[in-house]
C-alpha cells in the first residue's frame, strides 16, 4: 500500500507539478486525489481550465505510474551498484578469469598475436549467507532428508537415531 502523503510530496517535487502549480490553488486536495475547486471564478476557468485539468491528470498518471513501479519491484532485490562486482571469464578456458580490468592480459597468454578470443563479462552479487542444518529423519516409516535451523532439524528429529 502506496504512503499517499509521501506520493503527494513527491509529486509536488516533480517539474510536470512545478509547471502547473499556480492552478494548484484552485484545486484541493482530498482522498489521495486533487479536485477541482467549485468556485473557480469563470475568467480563470476560461484561461486556465486546460491546466487544472492537467494537473488532475497528472497525479492520476503519477499515482498509476508508482503504482507499476511498485508492482515491477515486486519480488526483486534491488542492490547498489557499487556492490555488483565485475569479472572477465576467456570462453574457450573457463579456467581462465580476471577480477580486475588491469588483468586481462593475463587470460590471453595462450593466443597468437594474429587470433582475437572471446571474453565473458560478468556482473555479480554476493548475497549473505544463512546457515542451515539438515539429517535423515524417519517419518511414518519414510526415511528423508529434513532441512532447516537447528531447533527444527532436532525437533524433526525428536531423538531418534534410526
Amino acid at each position: 500500500m502506496m504512503d499517499i502523503e509521501k506520493l503527494k510530496a513527491e509529486f509536488e517535487q516533480t517539474e510536470c507539478f512545478k509547471r502547473l502549480e499556480h492552478v494548484a490553488q484552485y484545486t484541493f486536495f482530498e482522498f489521495g486525489a486533487y479536485i477541482k475547486r467549485t468556485d473557480v471564478p469563470a475568467d480563470i476557468e476560461k484561461k486556465c481550465g486546460k491546466l487544472i485539468t492537467a494537473l488532475l491528470f497528472s497525479w492520476s498518471a503519477w499515482k498509476q505510474a508508482k503504482a507499476h513501479e511498485a508492482k515491477k519491484l515486486e519480488g526483486c532485490v534491488v542492490v547498489p551498484k557499487d556492490q555488483i562486482e565485475v569479472w572477465w571469464q576467456d570462453s574457450e578456458e573457463p579456467e581462465n578469469f580476471a577480477t580486475k580490468e588491469d588483468d586481462l592480459s593475463f587470460i590471453a597468454q595462450h593466443i597468437q598475436d594474429d587470433e582475437i578470443m572471446e571474453i565473458n563479462e560478468h556482473h555479480t552479487i554476493h548475497l549473505p549467507s544463512i546457515t542451515k542444518f539438515g539429517a535423515w529423519v524417519y517419518q511414518s516409516g519414510q526415511r528423508t532428508f529434513f532441512v532447516g535451523n537447528k531447533d527444527e532439524v532436532e525437533a524433526a528429529r525428536g531423538g531418534n537415531d534410526e
